[in-house]
């Protein structure tokens, strides 16, 4: 019969019979539960678990019962054979309890605290229980309000509420948990931690009963001081007078007398195993009690078990002597073992008679000798038998057990047969399960129990071996699989060699060593490939293309044929019907675009993850993953409130899950956003965290925490720490070998040097980051490169360069989906747009990237007409509000105040107006109450109008139109004209000229052009420095004899006012030199009938004089 479950005892609760119920200590354990913990500790053989057994037993409680060994050392065990436990002792049904892996090794009592939730809301779910949804969630938030996430997250609290050291109800316990033979944990072990962790967060209606032969280890201590544990010692275990006169008849042992059962009770001290023992002893020879005392309890077992042993056949001897090579054992392994026909009787008799043999599970009829009583079996059959016999039966026993699916004792029966062939098989068909269950600890010691020089012959144990040390040590990790691949290539092992080769790889990307090694194998595989042109299996395929893609996303190759790889990985990922591999690929698909910057392949690619992650109930760790993705994609694409949230649900997630591996990397987006918003505070807050989550001894994440700090410190303008943090970067990004992360601590350099006025090291550091771009085909480099260079060039004045640079880089972002520089200093992403849209570059596209980062000048660019500001608003002989880019239409008398207010706002200067002065504009009559309640309900339906509740301030009395959400046409014309005469007095006449035309071409008409007596002072004011305008520019034109561009320019003037006569006077002259005299006549003709109608007045004499001019040309 084979064993449904491998070490079934371990996780079984003995079954007894002929007993004595110990009522008195029942009773005890019954006031004990009024606390969490109940722990029984005494000698061996008390009866501790006896009595904890018959209690559940006789209570009908139902249990968990786990018998705690050596291999509970690897805590990966603990979580694997609990869950099992779980599993079959209470009924559970639905997803296993959280698998223990490699990625909690760093946050233990974080994942035992998750796990023993887990459990508890399985075994007794009130709905009172924050943790009571855990179980029910699809992710960690589905279905949870943010309240209750925090609750789950929360352990103190849930402590608090549902803990308090003292039981309420003793009567109504839903369920026990049993850990029996503790003191097997060694002192050093982790496994007292998570013991701890579970213990302290019992709820009500589950109590924990610890068995061991030891009062509590250190660990513990905290639940002791806290009143959490009772405690049944030696001193109440120990029989009393009447309970051994109980068992003495319960087991109708005559002739025991008072005075008998006194000495005997003194002998034996109340040792329930030495009474059983003398009581023996008495029936095989008739021991005197009263001159016994020379006898020491352990002499009394030693001697009534050799009585046993040499009372018995020589047939039960040496079933007897055989079986106990096995730690449990059924009568049908004992009978193939053996050849004995009686093994059944034989167990089932020692069991009857109690002869320390526990039984469990009554349908398997799994049977276990009590330690002492195999001890002194073992012992004998040393005496007994000879060497080679010994092997010969631990051979035997082994190959049952193995049979049996007991493969931890077989492999302890193998090797104390040195039996290493049928070793290395066992190991070797156990090591996937072992290494899915999270024994990474466990098989490496059973690998490390072998022969050195077995391991080093064989590539499969060193490939395991190599697996096994992974999390722990990837340098000693790489060497194992560096020897793995090197034998399979010897053996011609395909799939040995392609697994080795994704080992190496995978030690490295998780190694301290830099990812430079990678080169090399990327080399290898280059062969590997040409030599076997497909995979060994799917399975083998799946492995290595995930290990391919790591790699590739963290060391570029420039080997173009290894590009192929992600779009071989792409269409499998949407040929895979297996969700969790499809999963993998996903994410490691976008690893690699993100590191190539291929935004809108990235996109896309985390749109499925997305629906993944919704969809499935994937594990931490990939979730986590894809935080941090969705995070730095959302840091590369502007969407910094997103960044934030995804950042912040990150570090809950990790929270709740106790894996941290990523907090450092999520906390440093975050960090970035904070600065690229300008919250300065939190972005400090932030790095202050990232810095204590740092492991230090990885070179990368060193590296992102110093580019980090630098451009925290470049905004904080402290640039001697910027310099120290980026020199710092740049050093340990070099060290690693990632061309992504290289090039932007190249770009951050040259920012510092620009801040330092250091061109000569600026731009070396500009080229080198190209270099390094060009050589890992990432156009994002490219693209950040030519716009720094751009800015550069336009801080030195050299306008020609930057328009270019701005020409090639812009079409590059906008083919691409760039749409910042990953980080930059304030004002350069503005000084950039600011050229390219007054240049005419790519304007639609420069227009989304001020969108998308808000961008802002210091100086705001009103003279910037397509900037695209929130709120445009237009005066000048129309009046219209643009919001968002489109217009806002007005309709009713409703929003005529509020309009009405605006326009006063802006006739009176717009900024620092003070709300006297509107008032007395706009409600002359009103009194002083009246006209503020009006002008206060006004402003606040004047915000509702525009939509942005900040483009209006209102300050200490004083109104203002803030520049960064408003562009009024007004305030662009006049910044046009000003900047224009700035530069006629210093000669530069072109450019003022240019500016001219610009505002020339905004007035459309007169400032509000109603008779609203608060407007007349600024449209006289406007109309008047556009007449001047117009006379400066045409006369401009004129010199340099642009006979054309003048009449557009006086055209222009007599648009926006058709009785200015010198406008008439002017493009007469231009039309006589371009020799077109019918049009001067034509232009004669309108002056004459405009004034005439307008004014009732003639032309002037300086334009009849021009006119007759023409008039003798013509003759």
């Amino acid at each position: 019969m084979t064993l449904k479950q491998p070490a079934l005892t371990k996780i079984t609760k003995p079954i007894l019979t002929g007993i004595f119920l110990r009522k008195r200590l029942f009773q005890l354990i019954d006031r004990s539960r009024n606390r969490p913990v109940v722990w029984v500790s005494g000698p061996p053989g008390s009866g501790k678990t006896t009595l904890i057994a018959s209690y559940i037993e006789n209570q009908k409680i139902p249990c968990i019962w786990y018998r705690i060994d050596e291999g509970d050392t690897d805590i990966a065990t603990f979580f694997y054979y609990m869950g099992l436990a779980a599993k079959i002792a209470a009924s559970l049904k639905g997803k296993p309890l959280p698998s223990f892996s490699q990625e909690h090794l760093q946050s233990i009592p974080t994942f035992a605290k998750r796990y023993f939730e887990n459990l508890y809301n399985r075994l007794y779910n009130p709905p009172s229980l924050p943790f009571s949804k855990v179980g029910n969630r699809k992710g960690f938030t589905k279905g949870m309000d943010k309240e209750s996430f925090r609750k789950v997250i929360d352990r103190e609290s849930f402590r608090k509420e549902n803990r308090t050291g003292i039981k309420k109800d003793t009567n109504k316990t839903e369920f026990l948990i049993v850990f029996d033979n503790y003191q097997e944990v060694s002192a050093e072990s982790k496994l007292h931690e998570v013991i701890q962790e579970g213990l302290s967060m019992l709820p009500e209606k589950i109590n924990v009963i610890v068995i061991s032969r030891e009062i509590p280890p250190p660990q513990l201590v905290r639940l002791q001081a806290n009143s959490q544990i009772s405690f049944i010692g030696w001193d109440q275990i120990r029989l009393t007078l009447d309970e051994t006169r109980e068992i003495v008849c319960m087991r109708k042992h005559g002739g025991f007398d008072n005075d008998t059962l006194l000495q005997l009770q003194k002998r034996t001290d109340g040792w329930a195993a030495g009474l059983v023992l003398i009581m023996e002893m008495r029936k095989i020879r008739n021991i005197d009690y009263h001159v016994s005392d020379e006898v020491l309890p352990e002499e009394i077992f030693d001697y009534f078990a050799s009585e046993i042993f040499n009372k018995a056949d020589r047939e039960t001897r040496d079933f007897l002597l055989k079986t106990a090579f096995f730690s449990q054992l059924t009568h049908h392994m004992a009978e193939e073992l053996t050849g004995n026909p009686k093994s059944h009787l034989i167990l089932s008799s020692l069991y009857q008679k109690n002869y320390f043999i526990q039984k469990y599970d009554q349908h398997s009829e799994i049977y276990q000798y009590h330690p002492l009583f195999r001890k002194f079996l073992l012992t004998r059959s040393e005496k007994t038998f000879s060497p080679e016999q010994i092997s010969h039966i631990q051979h035997t026993a082994a190959l049952i057990l193995k049979a049996h699916g007991q493969s931890e004792d077989a492999l302890g029966l193998f090797h104390d047969a040195e039996n290493w062939p049928e070793a290395v098989q066992l190991i070797l068909k156990q090591a996937p399960s072992m290494i899915a269950q999270g024994r990474r600890q466990t098989l490496e010691t059973w690998i490390s129990i072998l022969p050195k020089t077995i391991v080093e012959q064989n590539p499969w144990l060193l490939y395991w071996m190599g697996t096994c040390r992974m999390p722990f040590n990837p340098v000693e990790s790489r060497e194992d699989f560096e020897k793995a691949f090197t034998l399979s290539k010897t053996l011609k092992d395909a799939p040995g060699i392609f697994l080795a080769w994704s080992g190496v790889v995978e030690s490295i990307v998780y190694g301290y060593e830099g990812l430079k090694l990678l080169d090399h194998w990327f080399s290898i595989f280059r062969e590997l490939w040409s030599e076997y042109k497909e995979f060994p299996s799917r399975e083998i395929e799946a492995q290595v293309m995930c290990s391919m893609l790591r790699g590739l996303s963290f060391r570029r190759s420039p080997d173009s044929s290894m590009e192929l790889w992600a779009d071989r990985v792409f269409h499998s990922a949407q040929a895979c019907r297996d969700m969790k591999l499809k999963i993998q690929y996903l994410i490691n698909l976008a690893c690699y675009w993100y590191s190539g910057a291929e935004l809108q392949k990235l996109e896309l690619i985390l749109d499925s993850i997305r629906d993944l992650l919704h969809r499935l109930d994937l594990p931490p760790l990939q979730r986590l993953t894809a935080s941090w993705i969705e995070a730095a994609y959302a840091n590369m694409t502007s969407m910094y409130d997103r960044c934030l949230k995804v950042v912040s649900y990150g570090l809950e997630l990790a929270n709740a899950s106790g894996i941290h591996v990523m907090d450092y990397i999520l906390m440093g987006h975050g960090t970035l956003s904070f600065l690229k918003t300008g919250d300065l505070v939190s972005a400090k807050k932030y790095l202050r965290k990232m810095a204590s989550s740092l492991n230090t001894e990885k070179n990368w994440g060193a590296s992102f925490y110093h580019y980090v700090a630098a451009w925290e410190s470049l905004y904080c303008k402290n640039t001697a720490q910027a310099s120290l943090h980026s020199e710092r970067c740049l050093k340990l990004c070099g060290d690693v070998g990632n061309p992504w992360t290289l090039s932007l601590a190249h770009l951050q350099k040259a920012f510092v040097c620009h801040v330092l006025r250091d061109d000569m090291n600026l731009t070396e550091h500009l080229n080198q980051a190209s270099l390094i771009g060009k050589q890992s085909k990432n156009e994002f480099i490219h693209f950040a490169c030519l716009l720094i260079k751009a800015y550069v060039s336009l801080q030195k004045s050299d306008e020609a360069s930057a328009v270019t640079l701005l020409q090639e880089g812009l079409r590059i972002g906008r083919e691409n989906g760039f749409v910042n520089l990953y980080m930059w200093l304030p004002g350069v992403m503005e000084s950039i747009a600011t050229k390219a849209l007054d240049k005419g570059i790519e304007i639609s596209y420069v227009q989304d990237l001020i969108r998308r980062n808000s961008l802002l000048p210091e100086n705001a660019p009103l003279e910037i007409e397509n900037w695209p500001w929130p709120l445009k608003i237009f005066t000048l002989g129309r009046f219209g509000i643009v919001k968002d880019g489109k217009p806002v239409r007005f309709s009713g008398k409703i929003q005529q105040k509020p309009l009405s207010l605006l326009k006063a706002l802006i006739a009176l200067g717009g900024r620092s107006v003070s709300v006297y002065q509107l008032n007395d504009v706009l409600w002359p009559e009103a009194d002083g109450d009246a006209a503020h309640t009006t002008f206060s309900t006004t402003l606040h339906r004047l915000r509702q109008l525009l939509g942005h509740e900040k483009a209006v301030h209102l300050q200490e009395g004083k109104v203002t139109l803030d520049v960064q959400y408003c562009w009024v046409d007004t305030w662009a014309f006049e910044r046009l004209l000003t900047q224009a005469e700035n530069l006629y007095h210093k000669d530069q006449k072109g450019n003022a000229s240019e500016l001219m035309k610009k505002a020339i071409t905004m007035y459309h008409g007169h400032f509000l052009d109603e008779d609203q007596p608060w407007a007349i002072s600024l449209r006289e004011h406007l109309r008047n420095r556009f007449m001047q305008g117009v006379k400066k520019l045409g006369a401009y034109q004129e010199n340099l004899r642009q006979w054309e561009q003048a009449i557009s320019c006086y055209q222009k003037g007599l648009e926006v006012d058709d009785l200015t006569e010198e406008f008439y006077q002017r493009l007469m002259i231009c039309y006589r030199h371009l020799d077109l005299r019918s049009e001067a006549f034509t232009i004669y003709q309108r002056c004459r009938k405009n004034l005439t109608a307008a004014l009732g007045i003639d032309p002037s004499p300086e334009t009849k004089a021009i006119y007759e001019s023409l008039v003798s040309m013509s003759r």
